[in-house]
């Protein structure tokens, strides 16, 4: 009985590549930073776990489109920017004290939403 395989189009990682505006850092990278930062955030983890859910899902989304097409470097430059600007939103905002992260509260609401809004772009796609 002939076995069934399965063809596969190339896949580029996106472990070779930087996030923009984080010096030194890959996707994979960042995707691991913003995981730590999720769970240290206090009022806010529950939505920020929920993003952080959507940038892995997306991952394999951004990784399966064929090497070398516009498409994909457009994905994978949007995709890395959309990691780097959410860890830097986590990292200014996860050392705050509890007063101060309160007062920002809505301001932490609309850049989560924002950064939803962003990765629905890639459902488009």
């Amino acid at each position: 009985m002939p076995k069934m395989v399965k063809q596969t189009t190339a896949t580029r990682s996106l472990d070779n590549f930087l996030v923009p505006g984080m010096l030194d850092s890959t996707i994979s990278d960042a995707l691991k930073v913003m995981g730590k930062l999720c769970e240290s955030m206090k009022e806010s983890r529950v939505l920020c776990l929920r993003v952080y859910g959507r940038f892995l899902f997306l991952r394999a989304e951004v990784e399966n489109k064929p090497i070398g097409t516009r498409v994909q470097s457009d994905l994978i430059l949007k995709y890395g920017g959309c990691a780097g600007d959410f860890v830097r939103f986590l990292q200014k905002h996860v050392q705050r004290n509890i007063l101060s992260r309160i007062a920002a509260n809505r301001r932490i609401l609309e850049t989560i939403e924002e950064t939803h809004r962003q990765l629905d772009y890639f459902f488009v796609k």
